[in-house]
């Protein structure tokens, strides 16, 4: 991998990463959550972020083209 491309993807995550938690503390902020609550609630926006992106990146491939489908066909 290029070193350019490596550092784009890590200057990314450490963006979504900081943009997350700036989030996460406005909403917990805002409507007076517990922290515990703020948790569970950025933990399923995050994996609900997580299942857009791989859709966009065409992360979840087709049944049929599957590589670690071992059934007999």
């Amino acid at each position: 991998m290029p070193p350019k491309r490596f550092a784009l993807i890590i200057i990314s995550v450490i963006a979504a990463a900081g943009l997350t938690v700036w989030a996460g503390t406005a909403i917990v902020g805002n409507t007076g959550m517990s922290s515990t609550a703020g948790i569970a609630v950025l933990g399923v926006a995050a994996l609900i972020a997580a299942v857009v992106v791989r859709q966009f990146a065409g992360g979840i491939s087709d049944k049929h083209t599957d590589s670690h489908d071992t059934a007999e066909k």
